[in-house]
């Protein structure tokens, strides 16, 4: 992945909240003009960038990698918005952050490639590999203690998560409902539809 070096505040004021990116918190917001207090406006085509960006920085995806994601979405038989959230959700950093081991989705990102996971009994030390129904996630350098819980919220609805086994297993394919932020995925189509 390449290397963001923008400071991770900047980027939560510019596209709005985005749990997983960081743990602090920002107050001032980048769509706020500051004299007036009333939020700025932005042309439609602002309104489908940010809403690209906000996938881009959740997921920690690059452009190139963001541009295959949505060819594999436009070519499933699922409708677009809804293929493009499965196949992001669906990734192994994502499904360790989702699962409350971590706080931020670089953290485990950096899990998995320093080869912490297993994939059904397989070390996999891809972040962005796609996991499937039924996979089993388990943690092997922490065999004798139990797993670390980064956040006190649930896991999402799609994962099974036991603590003390070190065990997550993916149960059902994951739905833009469990999104942790507001997306309009839509917007997200519409600034792809003349790239691809």
């Amino acid at each position: 992945m390449v290397r963001a070096i923008e400071p991770k505040l900047k980027r939560i004021r510019r596209l709005g909240d985005i749990p997983g990116l960081t743990e602090k918190v920002s107050i001032r917001s980048a769509f706020v003009d500051p004299q007036t207090g009333k939020p700025k406006k932005l042309s439609e085509y602002g309104y489908r960038l940010k809403e690209k960006q906000k996938l881009r920085v959740y997921y920690g995806v690059t452009e190139k990698q963001l541009i295959r994601y949505m060819k594999k979405a436009k070519a499933s038989k699922n409708p677009t918005g809804k293929a493009l959230i499965q196949f992001l959700e669906m990734r192994l950093d994502n499904i360790i952050f989702r699962a409350g081991v971590t706080s931020t989705v670089s953290q485990a990102r950096q899990l998995v490639s320093h080869g912490h996971i297993e994939v059904n009994q397989k070390v996999v030390n891809i972040p962005s590999f796609q996991c499937r129904i039924d996979d089993k996630i388990i943690f092997k350098q922490l065999a004798k203690t139990e797993l670390p819980v980064a956040r006190s919220f649930p896991a999402c609805n799609h994962l099974d998560v036991d603590f003390k086994k070190l065990l997550i297993t993916v149960t059902k394919k994951a739905d833009i409902s469990s999104l942790p932020f507001q997306l309009n995925e839509m917007r997200v189509i519409e600034y792809y539809s003349r790239k691809i």
